[in-house]
């Protein structure tokens, strides 16, 4: 998982999704991975399907490890898409 945080820049935010959902999963807490994908998440919160967004907020809510400027990047995405009518 250590080599994967040092690629994840260059995931699809659907990798990205996936992958955290397939270790929340698995119940399989990684701080440091998850924390890499936290980053990589960020920075491409806008090019997330609301699928992505879905699963991604759902896995970083079900470890016990907290990510809140995810989230709440999660959380704005999604808010600004429901105001402007955006699927």
């Amino acid at each position: 998982p250590m080599q994967a945080g040092r690629r994840l820049s260059a995931y699809e935010p659907q990798n990205l999704s996936n992958t955290s959902w397939a270790y929340a999963k698995m119940s399989f807490v990684d701080g440091p991975l998850f924390a890499a994908i936290s980053s990589a998440a960020i920075a491409r919160i806008g090019d997330y399907d609301q699928q992505g967004l879905s699963n991604t907020a759902w896995a970083f809510a079900w470890l016990p490890l907290r990510h809140d400027p995810l989230l709440a990047a999660i959380s704005e995405e999604s808010i600004s898409r429901l105001a402007n009518g955006i699927n």
